[in-house]
């Protein structure tokens, strides 16, 4: 039997603001799984914290233990809604290129100078989940498509192959291929 062709995960649109590239976030299946059972334990903790201070009997630790475990479960919160609905958006108008990361329309955007980016590519790390990184491994950061910046790297990209970010660049970012070292 002949493997189907993939025909990547971008969405590409040419939009009044330029080119708009969507890209979903990787449905990564055990970690969402395994988030939700965490999430469970996580509201029963919380639960029971509150509930004993609120009957009266505070505790300084409680406190601080609260606060500590109530910032985790938001973190898991966030990555569970990430890998269900989070996408990265990335604009390009020929003077600007916009990347945006967004859950259900809601996120944050960095916008960079096209004449600033220098040395813009196709790099790919190890794919391997346990050779990630931090957020990496969560799907939240990252990506094949790089390029300099002043002194910095940025990547985007982060849930497409190889194959489909050389397309990307050469096809739809070719105005920044000219930006190349």
């Amino acid at each position: 039997m002949i493997e189907s062709v993939n025909n990547g995960k971008s969405k590409v649109d040419y939009t009044e603001e330029g080119y708009r590239v969507e890209i979903p976030s990787k449905k990564n299946i055990f970690i969402i799984v395994f988030m939700c059972f965490w999430l469970a334990g996580w509201f029963m903790g919380e639960t029971m914290v509150l509930m004993t201070m609120l009957s009266g009997e505070f505790v300084p630790f409680l406190l601080i233990w609260l606060i500590g475990w109530t910032f985790a479960g938001g973190f898991a919160i966030y990555i569970v809604l990430w890998l269900l609905f989070g996408k990265e958006v990335i604009v390009s108008n020929g003077q600007t290129l916009r990347i945006s990361k967004e859950i259900l329309g809601l996120g944050r955007s960095k916008e960079y100078d096209i004449r600033s980016i220098k040395n813009f590519k196709v790099h790919v790390e190890s794919t391997s989940i346990y050779r990630r990184r931090g957020m990496e491994a969560y799907g939240l950061l990252g990506g094949v498509l790089h390029f300099d910046y002043g002194m910095k790297t940025i990547r985007m990209g982060i849930s497409i192959d190889e194959a489909e970010g050389r397309y990307l660049r050469d096809n739809v970012f070719r105005d920044l291929s000219s930006y190349t070292d």
